[in-house]
């Protein structure tokens, strides 16, 4: 389940001015690229339906509303502010009584309400709209109740032995939502924090995907690094550890393809907090590879989802939101 899924997961939230820098991770974004995601968002909004969504999928609307809002666009401002609008709205109003904005009978419930929760707490970043901000506590609250004891989060919307993709997703919202507003009992990222904690595996230089599991990958290492990140552990030892191993492996001919881009954003997401060469030469990389692939698809890389997150990971130094403060 995490490998079909974790293709929408994405996070980001929202203010409207670039960040100041006291670390070395500024890079410039060339005409070309910024030429490109403006050329991906247009196709990504096309594709909008008339009720605002993108799909009957959350996970995947809230992926669409991030990657139109990489470059400054909010709801009802910028080039695809009406888009936002309406994409927002749909989320807002397909939301239970409880809090919760998934699909339960869909793929992946909980991701999917991770990832609407990380848009409107973007959205609400930007508008400051009351409507929005009573959608956001209600799924704010709807997520701290359903951790489990341990601190993980798993598919469902109730308190089951966790995982890494769904628990960063959840500490990403939550910390999302907290940063613009919205309270956050400590005690959840704590736990959180905890459980995460758990997953490391020193031998392999990663984290596993649960407590009782091994395998690290270069995905799992990605998620990992930006997890602990996320909740202010950007000096933690272990982490040049596991940025030394994700550099190795990040564009290794012999890795699987399969969810590349799903690595690859959290990639740059941690790679960008890491700063200094590690980041400026993997930014390098991945904008020029993907450049190649969109400049050889009349589609960009053949499905909506995976251009939201080309979008997403070229867009990195717009530096629009606070997921890039440190």
């Amino acid at each position: 389940m995490f490998e079909k899924l974790v293709i929408c997961c994405i996070l980001s939230w929202g203010i409207t001015v670039k960040a100041d820098f006291n670390f070395d991770s500024k890079v410039s974004l060339s005409p070309q690229v910024e030429q490109a995601i403006l050329k991906a968002q247009k196709y990504i909004a096309s594709k909008q339906k008339t009720n605002g969504s993108w799909s009957g999928n959350n996970g995947f609307n809230g992926m669409a509303l991030i990657a139109l809002m990489v470059n400054g666009s909010s709801p009802g401002r910028g080039p695809f502010g009406a888009h936002i609008s309406k994409g927002v709205q749909y989320i807002v109003s397909s939301q239970e009584s409880n809090g919760f904005l998934g699909q339960r009978h869909g793929e992946g419930p909980m991701y999917q309400h991770g990832l609407a929760t990380l848009a409107l707490a973007e959205a609400y970043g930007m508008s400051q709209n009351p409507q929005l901000k009573r959608c956001l506590t209600k799924a704010v609250n709807l997520t701290v109740r359903v951790q489990h004891h341990e601190g993980g989060w798993r598919y469902q919307p109730k308190p089951e032995a966790g995982d890494l993709s769904a628990t960063v997703m959840q500490v990403m919202a939550l910390k999302a939502a907290s940063d613009v507003g919205i309270y956050v009992p400590q005690s959840s990222l704590d736990y959180a924090v905890k459980f995460i904690r758990k997953l490391w595996r020193p031998k392999k230089r990663g984290w596993a995907y649960t407590i009782n599991s091994q395998e690290v990958n270069f995905n799992r290492i990605a998620a990992g690094v930006v997890s602990m990140q996320q909740v202010g552990l950007h000096e933690d030892p272990i982490i040049p550890i596991a940025v030394e191993h994700m550099s190795k492996l990040s564009f290794d001919p012999n890795r699987k393809k399969s969810h590349f881009w799903y690595g690859h954003y959290y990639a740059s997401i941690g790679f960008y907090h890491y700063g200094g060469d590690k980041w400026k030469q993997y930014y390098q990389r991945i904008s020029r590879d993907t450049l190649k692939q969109w400049s050889e698809k009349s589609n960009f890389n053949g499905t909506l989802i995976k251009t939201c997150w080309g979008v997403m990971v070229l867009g990195v130094p717009y530096r629009y939101s606070p997921i890039y403060h440190r």
